[in-house]
């Protein structure tokens, strides 16, 4: 896929990247508050400018997965502004690897779509991104998946009602694997008290 092209050209570790943009190495340094939102604010602007190439806002993309936090997430909402259904495809894509709830309102926002203004292909991966996310105990997505899984557009449609039968799943499945860690617990705790007999 392209976005997993774009994934790995952006995840290399380098004091900066192709556009110029200063991103730290992972584990080098700890940046302050201020300065995360300093770069989000950056990479935010990147996105939301007229100048800028749509080649260019995909890498972003992924610089503010790798940044992460509230910031971030921010900033990538600004980019649903954008005429791109690319670059909105992209950014579902992104909030949906960064598996953070604070995601889930701007996604929920595209996926209903009041002011038409997105794409079906922009407003399935919004859905897709809010089941990657996890929703376990919000009754509220479930409904909306229940409502959207009747939505006019076949793509859409599907994305909830496959979401909805996976929480089915899951939840008809949970006691089956909490049975089966216990058991990988239990055998793990075995092997490490044979291990001790044999060594003692």
């Amino acid at each position: 896929m392209f976005s997993e092209f774009l994934q790995d050209s952006t995840d290399q570790k380098h004091a900066t990247n192709e556009d110029g943009i200063h991103m730290e190495e992972n584990g080098t340094k700890k940046l302050t508050e201020e300065e995360i939102k300093q770069k989000a604010k950056e990479l935010g602007d990147i996105l939301v400018s007229e100048k800028e190439s749509i080649a260019k806002k995909m890498r972003t993309c992924f610089l503010l997965k790798q940044l992460g936090g509230i910031h971030a997430i921010e900033a990538l909402n600004g980019g649903f502004a954008s005429d791109s259904s690319l670059l909105k495809h992209e950014i579902c894509y992104v909030m949906g690897q960064m598996r953070e709830k604070e995601s889930i309102p701007f996604l929920k926002k595209v996926l209903i779509n009041e002011d038409k203004q997105h794409a079906c292909i922009v407003r399935h991966e919004a859905a897709e991104a809010i089941a990657a996310i996890g929703i376990e105990g919000d009754n509220s997505i479930i409904e909306l998946f229940q409502k959207y899984a009747q939505d006019e557009s076949a793509p859409v449609a599907q994305t909830c009602q496959l979401a909805l039968d996976s929480i089915k799943w899951a939840n008809e499945n949970k006691q089956f694997f909490l049975n089966r860690r216990i058991r990988n617990f239990e055998t793990k705790k075995k092997k490490k008290k044979n291990k001790k007999k044999k060594l003692s």
